[in-house]
């Protein structure tokens, strides 16, 4: 891909040629799909010592050098890299809490056989004299490692540590494959170091299992690896939130009708069936959107409810409009219309737009949100939008702000002037000591 410069609808064109190529389910089917299957960032490199005789796991680097525990022979991170002293490791709770989040491993469980018939792992003496697996929602593994040669002219291997879930049905086991760990290198792995994280996890799961449900503090762990470009199972980064001792970040919020369902299901399954994204569910005739838009045309709503129904053709209008009419409305009327009933009951309406516009990546310029949004930096609108935001009244907070530090910022600044400008606030001996400190604060912030 990297090689030969592949764009996004060249990489979607290749894997739908695969599609048809190979068995079913053997790559991911959208670019989404495959860049989530190989994101790096669920992998990490694992050095082991460079000594030929001695190769004792290490562990993962975050300093430029560190000993070897079992020869102290000096192993620097640059070092290992040049040369491939180490190996990659892909957390297994990880893979298979992933599995029954997103995969929906837990439908592809089989039921155990009581028969004296012998079919698979499941029905051998073996797996049935260990106690934890009589549980319905326990699993194990079968897992194997062995070099591959990469090259036909080379020396170098890759050792993979593959494992299947013996618990899912043969049909399905292929689907279900982990690959943990991978070793690359001119040398068969030494085991000790190669498999210890796996055996560690495989610790881990046999006390503790995999928690698939959303926690408070699994949450508080996404936000801390996340970010709003980087999300991890939906978390954008930390949140205040956090820091209310009685707030549940899984269990506090409720979800809500216009975002769950409008905005959520609503949305997806229109896109699904309007945007000719997804051809097995697109709906393509024309006398079929004629029929959807004369039901669509066709409801009548109650008297509580202003807005009717429009044309699936106007879809992507529909909360478009209200910002379109905004834009027209200040072309006219430029600021004057800022305090029209109407323009506050439209920026109201709008909100979720206005943020998903700001929460964008890559971020927008103040210049295009206020081109877009010419109101929202109206002093009436975009303190409304923050009050919406925060629950919190800016003309309050500041207020109390300068109450609790107006004077101290005063004192400060008359004992140590940091420049001209300070001073020549300070010499007008205002008697408005709150206009004073936010003068004084601009001032020092160089702020117009």
């Amino acid at each position: 891909m990297l090689r030969h410069h592949v764009t996004k609808a060249g990489c979607q064109d290749l894997l739908d040629l695969l599609q048809m190529l190979l068995p079913e389910n053997s790559l991911p089917s959208t670019n989404y799909l495959f860049n989530r299957a190989f994101d790096k960032t669920s992998w990490q490199l694992h050095h082991y010592c460079l000594n030929p005789d001695c190769g004792a796991y290490i562990g993962i680097l975050d300093v430029e050098s560190a000993l070897c525990p079992m020869c102290d022979t000096e192993c620097k991170v640059s070092e290992h890299l040049g040369k491939g002293y180490y190996f990659m490791y892909s957390s297994l709770r990880d893979e298979i809490k992933n599995l029954f989040e997103n995969h929906n491993l837990k439908d592809k469980l089989a039921l155990n056989n009581n028969s004296d018939c012998i079919q698979d792992v499941c029905d051998g003496a073996l797996y049935k004299r260990i106690t934890m697996l009589k549980g319905c929602s326990n699993i194990s593994l079968t897992w194997n490692t062995d070099g591959v040669p990469v090259f036909n002219s080379s020396s170098y291997s890759m050792w993979p540590v593959q494992c299947i879930i013996n618990e899912v049905t043969l049909s399905e086991q292929k689907n279900f494959v982990l690959v943990p760990a991978l070793w690359f290198g001119q040398t068969k792995p030494k085991m000790e170091s190669f498999l210890k994280p796996f055996i560690e996890d495989c610790r881990l799961l046999e006390s503790e299992g995999v928690v698939c449900l959303r926690t408070h503090e699994g949450m508080i762990q996404d936000a801390e690896l996340a970010s709003v470009n980087s999300p991890v199972n939906g978390v954008k980064g930390p949140s205040l939130l956090t820091t209310l001792q009685c707030f549940d970040m899984a269990d506090s919020f409720v979800p809500d009708y216009l975002h769950s369902v409008l905005l959520g299901v609503v949305r997806q399954v229109t896109g699904l069936w309007f945007d000719n994204k997804v051809s097995e569910v697109n709906v393509k005739s024309p006398s079929v959107m004629q029929e959807i838009d004369k039901r669509l045309k066709s409801v009548r709503p109650p008297s509580e409810i202003t807005r009717l129904p429009r044309s699936v053709k106007e879809r992507q209008k529909w909360k478009g409009m209200k910002r379109q009419k905004m834009e027209e409305m200040h072309l006219h009327e430029v600021i004057s219309g800022a305090e029209r009933g109407d323009v506050c009951k439209l920026i109201e309406g709008t909100y979720w737009l206005q943020r998903h516009m700001i929460n964008a990546p890559p971020s927008p310029t103040i210049a295009d949100i206020k081109t877009k949004w010419p109101y929202l930096f109206i002093q009436r609108h975009i303190y409304g939008h923050f009050e919406q935001l925060t629950d919190k009244k800016v003309h309050r907070c500041l207020e109390l702000s300068i109450q609790e530090c107006g004077q101290i910022i005063n004192e400060f600044f008359k004992s140590k002037p940091t420049d001209d400008d300070i001073r020549s606030i300070l010499s007008r001996a205002e008697n408005d000591v709150d206009a004073m400190v936010i003068q004084l604060l601009l001032a020092h912030f160089k702020e117009k």
